[in-house]
């Protein structure tokens, strides 16, 4: 997460029991090093979730 990478994870990690944890690594990472994990089981609605994070991330851009 350090590096800024936008992580994919097909399983649920074992931190669900901390709403603080699971709102750090979903989301309160991004702000501070620019990666998130980003948590989808199923694949037709994680390549759509990962597809629109790369044309946001090129918007930004300007591409």
């Amino acid at each position: 997460m350090a590096l800024g990478i936008f992580t994919h994870l097909g399983v649920v990690p074992p931190v669900l029991g901390s709403a603080e944890v699971v709102k750090l690594l979903t989301a309160g990472l991004e702000e501070l090093v620019g990666g998130k994990f980003y948590v989808e089981t199923d694949p037709h609605k994680a390549a759509e979730g990962i597809i629109a994070h790369l044309k946001d991330k090129r918007r930004k851009l300007g591409l």
